[in-house]
């Protein structure tokens, strides 16, 4: 007799940090490098060692911009589907403590 097989359900955001988290609910459009570190266009900082993390990880892919002048880093798609989700739980959760606060 075999034993079933019992499938596990994994996080997808179980591996990143909370600096990578921050790093993907803020890269609007793309990431450049200036004065040692990667800027978003809405001027928050990220640490190299974090954009370089979530580069190996498939999350963001070095672009050399339109005209190829540029180094900056984009987000994949793999990386807008975990952006996604950030905003999808950050919602989920907002609304379940407006919930318990009214419910008080």
């Amino acid at each position: 007799m075999s034993r079933p097989i019992r499938s596990r359900r994994v996080d997808p955001l179980a591996s990143l940090t909370a600096d990578m988290r921050f790093a993907l609910k803020n890269v609007d459009d793309c990431l450049t490098l200036r004065d040692g570190f990667y800027r978003s266009p809405t001027g928050r900082c990220h640490a190299p060692a974090t954009v370089r993390a979530l580069a190996e990880r498939g999350l963001l892919r070095l672009s050399a911009g339109p005209d190829g002048l540029l180094k900056r880093f984009v987000l994949t798609p793999a990386g807008m589907k975990l952006a996604e989700e950030l905003s999808r739980r950050a919602t989920v959760r907002a609304a379940l403590i407006a919930e318990r606060q009214g419910a008080r």
